[in-house]
């Protein structure tokens, strides 16, 4: 396993990094444990209430989810109930989040029914039952929280892409692709697939190139107490429209 391409997941093989917060994966299924995640971060990012505490975890996990993704693209799977998530704070920055995987295997199988099968184990034994904990701690509807992932996921997978093969690039795509258009609501515990957002084509202000929407609001303006950001979802054409003129404005 290539020791650089874990760091891109923020993954590690040692058992013995130093955090503040230290906890099994898989026991935030538990709604005391994921109570407990909660009180503990949510003063780290000054966030207002358990709903951004909640969106800004289910951003941070979709890094992980990413790695799954990758890990499975590259031929190999792990145990999930030997997995610790790990998180640090230092000079009362936002928590830097690390994930403990200590054993590897090969797959013997590397159709694509074998990828799928591995994260298709993970969605459904660990991640939608953490998002469905979270999303009754924050009273949120679980699209919120998996508006994070397919936000997210794309981006690091993007970042694994450029230092693969293209046989694993190619793979990379095929899987995830199926994951967000076509997997059934049964692969995430839901009646239907919570993946099906509808992102809309906006210019970049930057550079006038074609850049999109983001699926869901990250409630950040809720901590920051600023306006909604240039991709949030919730701005009307007119707001961001003069949100790129400004920007504009600026350039010159």
């Amino acid at each position: 396993m290539n020791e650089n391409m874990l760091k891109v997941f923020s993954v590690t093989k040692s058992k013995h990094t130093i955090g503040t917060y230290r906890h099994k994966l898989l026991e935030l299924t538990r709604k005391e444990d994921s109570s407990a995640l909660f009180e503990w971060y949510k003063p780290l990012i000054y966030a207002p209430g358990n709903d951004v505490t909640a969106v800004f975890l289910a951003s941070r996990i979709s890094r992980f989810a990413a790695f799954v993704h990758w890990a499975a693209a590259s031929g190999h799977s792990c145990d999930f109930q030997s997995v610790f998530l790990s998180a640090a704070s230092y000079r009362k920055r936002e928590p830097i989040f690390t994930y403990h995987v200590p054993d590897f295997e090969t797959f013997h199988d590397s159709s694509h029914q074998a990828r799928l099968s591995h994260i298709q184990y993970f969605y459904q034994k660990v991640l939608s039952p953490v998002f469905q904990q979270w999303c009754a701690i924050a009273g949120l509807p679980s699209r919120e929280l998996w508006g994070q992932l397919y936000y997210q996921v794309p981006h690091f997978l993007e970042l694994a892409s450029a230092r693969e093969s293209d046989e694993v690039k190619h793979l990379l795509e095929k899987d995830w692709n199926y994951i967000k258009n076509d997997a059934p609501g049964k692969f995430f515990l839901e009646k239907q697939s919570p993946l099906h957002f509808h992102i809309r084509p906006i210019l970049n202000p930057v550079d006038n190139s074609t850049t999109y929407t983001k699926p869901v609001c990250c409630l950040n303006y809720k901590r920051t107490k600023q306006p909604y950001c240039y991709k949030c979802p919730r701005l009307t054409p007119e707001q961001r429209q003069e949100f790129y003129q400004t920007y504009q404005g600026k350039k010159l």
